[in-house]
């Protein structure tokens, strides 16, 4: 990597770290607050809202990425009034089924606001990404872990059932106000037509990305929606918040690799440079198994130690979960960003095969094998990693067949 990618990196690397201390901090403070059914709770809500989060806006603000400066703006605006109609559209039906039926209750519409507030940070974070605003999307991220930190703190005392939904989705919604509020002069200036013209041209592929992404992004939350309907919400609960403290710093590189896939390799051209200008590749690779070994030994030996002295005595039960979570995040840390990049380069049909595939493993047969052979909950993690895991072995290996070239024989 260059000075530049370097700089890049480094820049979100750190406010990354600030962001997941923070984040961290909260954790800690409230699993000391929040019951673990008030985290299942959050986990079932969120688990939706993320999805709908992701693909209620058709994926135009993925298109950008690969689009000119100039027309970065009419890509996101266009992404944001798709999923603003469509959870307008949600409303209304929820609305109309609360009047002629008893199924709808309060979690409905939580999941619904939780998703429009999800949806508006995380586009007000693409546009940023996308016109490489690396500062102030650091900033954006810190800022948005203390908000949500304080805000936690503030609804347990208003209402420890929903403080942790209010406190995770209005943080969400006004740092991605206040994103859009500071660029907001781009949006102004885009006529209707453009628009209208821009969204009918690139419809076909914006959808096409959209049940890819739907695919790719539903399975990472198939433990919880698998959990909420075969076991006990406080199981869900403690995966989630065991699996938020073991994925919140290893995360921090996890997404600064996506941010820099989406932002400096758009084409196996510029990935096969990069790679070629990076040094010390075999020490690396040495250094990150060496890590990760060090990581298996101290969760063997001091697993239960370690949940009662961060967490408190309530999770201690669930520290069999903890070597699985670390172990499988620490690969996902580096896995992950290669599945965006299939997409990015126009192999959609691929990305798709990859992804139904994982898709139909982690949601069909992984829940028949644990309702057919009563498998613990335990072992349903189990299964969803070493599924996960090897489909992310295909996507790379799919990946550095188009960034290395066929070696010719003469």
């Amino acid at each position: 990597m260059n000075l530049k990618e370097y700089k890049i990196l480094l820049n979100i690397v750190f406010s990354g770290i600030w962001a997941q201390l923070v984040m961290i901090i909260a954790s800690v403070v409230f699993a000391r607050l929040y019951s673990p059914a008030a985290f299942g709770t959050l986990a079932y809500v969120s688990g939706f809202a993320s999805i709908i989060a992701i693909v209620s806006g058709l994926r135009f603000d993925y298109i950008v990425f690969s689009k000119k400066d100039k027309e970065k703006s009419l890509y996101n605006i266009i992404s944001f009034l798709i999923m603003f109609v469509f959870h307008l559209v949600v409303v209304f039906m929820i609305l109309g089924l609360d009047l002629i039926s008893d199924l709808i209750s309060d979690r409905s519409y939580w999941l619904v606001f939780f998703s429009f507030s999800s949806s508006v940070f995380y586009l007000s974070t693409q546009l940023l990404i996308s016109i490489k605003e690396y500062s102030f999307f650091s900033k954006i991220r810190v800022f948005q872990a203390i908000f949500q930190l304080g805000t936690g703190l503030l609804f347990f005392y208003v209402s420890p059932d929903i403080g942790l939904i209010l406190a995770y989705s209005i943080s969400q919604l006004l740092i991605g106000i206040l994103v859009y509020y500071f660029n907001f002069n781009p949006f102004f200036n885009l006529k209707i037509k453009e628009i209208k013209d821009c969204f009918l041209e690139n419809f076909k592929n914006a959808f096409h990305n959209s049940v890819i992404v739907l695919i790719q992004y539903s399975t990472p939350f198939a433990p919880i929606l698998i959990g909420e309907y075969l076991y006990h919400t406080n199981d869900v609960g403690a995966f989630f918040l065991l699996s938020s403290a073991i994925c919140a710093p290893l995360a921090i590189f996890r997404r600064s690799l996506v941010n820099l896939f989406n932002g400096e390799l758009t084409s196996p051209r510029k990935a096969r440079v990069l790679i070629g200008k990076t040094t010390n590749k075999l020490l690396i690779l040495l250094g990150t198994l060496f890590l990760l070994v060090c990581g298996i030994v101290v969760i063997l030996i001091f697993s239960e130690e370690i949940v009662l002295l961060v967490f408190g005595k309530q999770w201690v039960v669930y520290s069999d979960f903890m070597l699985p979570l670390f172990v499988f995040f620490y690969l996902d840390m580096f896995f992950q960003p290669f599945t965006t990049l299939l997409p990015l380069w126009g192999r959609q049909n691929y990305s798709m095969f990859l992804e139904s595939l994982r898709f139909g493993l982690v949601y069909v047969l992984l829940p028949l094998l644990a309702f057919w052979l009563s498998l613990s909950y335990f072992n349903v993690l189990i299964g969803y990693f070493f599924l996960s895991t090897s489909i992310y072995i295909l996507t790379i290996l799919k990946v550095f067949k188009y960034i290395i070239p066929p070696l010719k024989i003469n």
